[in-house]
């Protein structure tokens, strides 16, 4: 009797494998564009909604799959202006939340948006976004 190896597993599964990242990708890519038209939303309560549409947590785990701080940035230009106090307020929240995590990132966005928008309402949300990293959070 000779040891003969045993024959290589067949690969039935493997192009099912590969499915399942992309039907994720594209439920990601449905959401993003779902944002996307809610950011312009006549609501305010709906455009604060865009502002933690994506947490930091799922940035570390979309980041593979998505430029995931392009996709943000393109959901909070709409609302970096908002009239709404309310949306203001999410908005300066949400990246002030983000830069306990992503400080260089959020400094970065602010200094965009303080070159791109000279309105009172994105200064205040900068003001906001920034108040962790001014007392020394990061």
């Amino acid at each position: 009797m000779s040891a003969e190896p045993a024959p290589a597993p067949r690969r039935k599964g493997a192009r099912r494998i590969v499915e399942i990242p992309r039907a994720v990708l594209r439920a990601d890519r449905r959401r993003e564009r779902l944002f996307e038209r809610l950011a312009t939303h006549r609501s305010d309560r709906v455009r604060s909604l865009v502002a933690y549409s994506v947490t930091a947590d799922e940035e570390l785990a979309l980041a593979k799959r998505l430029a995931v701080r392009s996709a943000r940035r393109r959901l909070l230009e709409p609302v970096r202006s908002d009239p709404s106090d309310y949306v203001r307020r999410s908005v300066g929240n949400w990246l002030n939340d983000a830069s306990k995590s992503r400080p260089e990132w959020v400094r970065s966005l602010a200094a965009e948006w303080r070159r791109a928008s000279k309105t009172a309402e994105t200064a205040w949300i900068v003001r906001h976004a920034l108040r962790t990293l001014r007392k020394g959070g990061g």
